[in-house]
This record gives structure tokens, C-alpha cells and sequence, in this order.
């Protein structure tokens, strides 16, 4: 079942990004994010992020959000509460 899982993921991931290109829109591709060659480096099981997955899940959000954010409300330079810190 694990396997038709990781699939039917994979396929809704790509549907989403090839839906938010054709409008133009961001997308954060989670998955992408947290696969590496080593799994167990980013999960506490074979689904849910543990804290270093977590972790690049937040910086990978805030790289895409920050700047709609600093765009939203005049903000030209970064700020400490939007930089993305390692």
C-alpha cells in the first residue's frame, strides 16, 4: 500500500505545481524538499517530518513567502523576522 501511496503523492504533487504554473503562482513542492537519498535524515516515520524535515519544510515555505510578504507591506529590505536563517 506504501507504494501506491508515494505514487497517488507524486501524482497530486505534479498536478498541483503544472495547476499553479498555468496561473502563474508559486509552488512549494514539500516532497522535493524533504527526499533525499537518505529518508530517515528528514522523518520520524515514512510519512511525517521529524525536526530536521520540519525544519526545511519552514525554510523552504519562508523562501517562498517572504518576499509576497515584504511585497504586501512595503517592505524593501529584509527584516529580521522574514530572513531565513539555517
Amino acid at each position: 500500500m506504501a507504494e501506491l501511496e508515494y505514487y497517488l503523492q507524486g501524482l497530486l504533487s505534479r498536478t498541483a505545481r503544472g495547476v499553479a504554473e498555468s496561473r502563474g503562482l508559486r509552488f512549494f513542492d514539500g516532497e522535493a524538499a524533504l527526499l533525499t537519498a537518505d529518508k530517515r535524515r528528514n522523518f520520524a516515520d515514512q510519512i511525517h517530518p521529524n525536526e530536521n524535515g520540519a525544519a526545511l519544510l519552514a525554510r523552504g515555505l519562508a523562501e517562498i513567502l517572504a518576499p509576497a510578504i515584504r511585497a504586501a507591506s512595503g517592505v524593501t529590505a529584509p527584516t529580521a523576522a522574514l530572513t531565513v536563517r539555517p
